[in-house]
């Protein structure tokens, strides 16, 4: 097993030598680090431009719903990237995995207490298909951009690292949504988010096991 880890590592130098430049451990975290940015801004844009005249941001910062919202994508997203950055290290442990359990156990803990009386279907009949295509639209261009970056590395499982973007992804997309959702319940969060999240980590486990393979 030692001995294909090995081997393994030996392709990562190769294939990671440009033009007489190793890409380094270093440098692939720097470049996930400065993708990840760039994809959440590019999310939050994205739901800005399409929600713009709808909310009062001012208003949104300040309450609780957004609070729990945006706390729990990104402890969400934090773990997604753990994850992420690991599959870009040969023979990394799948023990990792386990990064991304807070924060939906977070938001699994306050849609069991939410007492707030939200509606699981939001406030009106447009609330979940809203819900769910405003966070599949901002989520989709940051996968992209974190799929461009995991060419970079040698990925050794395609079809989990491609899993990985869709979560960061998703949580991005769905942290940048939070700004402009109206729908404050935790079980309404917990459910429709959570099956955008999961929609955006099956299509990146789809793409990733094509795109990501070498």
């Amino acid at each position: 097993m030692s001995d294909t880890i090995d081997v393994i590592k030996h392709l990562a130098r190769e294939a990671g030598q440009q033009g007489g430049a190793s890409q380094t451990i270093g440098d692939f975290n720097r470049l996930l680090l400065t993708g990840t940015v760039g994809a959440f801004a590019l999310a939050f844009l994205l739901v800005c431009l399409a929600f713009a005249g709808s909310f009062d941001p001012g208003t949104v910062l300040r309450s609780y719903p957004f609070h729990f919202k945006i706390g729990t994508m990104a402890l969400l997203a934090a773990g997604a990237f753990l994850i992420l950055r690991q599959q870009g290290i040969p023979g990394a442990s799948l023990r990792i995995a386990i990064a991304a359990l807070p924060g939906p156990v977070a938001l699994l803990f306050l849609a069991i207490f939410d007492r707030s009386g939200y509606p699981l279907f939001g406030q009106n009949a447009a609330s979940v298909p809203i819900c769910f295509f405003a966070i599949l639209g901002a989520s989709l261009p940051a996968l992209l951009i974190l799929l461009r970056v995991m060419r970079r590395a040698v990925v050794t499982r395609p079809g989990m690292a491609g899993a990985a973007a869709g979560l960061l992804a998703g949580a991005l997309g769905a942290a940048a949504y939070a700004i402009a959702c109206e729908n404050n319940g935790a079980l309404f969060v917990f459910t429709w988010y959570g099956l955008s999240i999961a929609v955006v980590c099956v299509l990146g486990a789809l793409l990733g096991q094509r795109y990501l393979r070498w």
